[in-house]
């Protein structure tokens, strides 16, 4: 099971969930888009899980690249699994075998 971690901001209780290891090392090389525009990536890009990172013990992020270049260089973002479940959907791959 992932871990969480809470946060205050503004007086509330922000709690993100993270990856759990075999969690995250399933959704490496998964294509994913935007629901939304995130960290100068418009809506609607396209980009792929490439890395996990531990942010605490057997609690990982997963760190996307984009397809588009923001102000000419490749973007990478961070994702935790609420991150990952409320602002990506996962792009499914089409078969080569027709």
């Amino acid at each position: 099971m992932g871990g969480a971690v809470a946060i205050h901001h503004d007086h509330k209780l922000i709690v993100h969930t993270r990856f759990s290891r075999a969690e995250a090392e399933a959704l490496l090389g998964k294509q994913v888009r935007t629901k939304l525009a995130i960290d100068g990536v418009p809506a609607g890009a396209l980009g792929q899980v490439m890395q996990i990172d531990e942010m605490e013990h057997d609690a990982f992020d997963l760190i996307v690249e984009w397809s588009v270049l923001v102000h000419g260089k490749r973007q990478h973002d961070w994702f935790s699994k609420d991150d990952y479940n409320q602002q990506l959907a996962e792009v499914e791959e089409l078969s080569t075998n027709a």
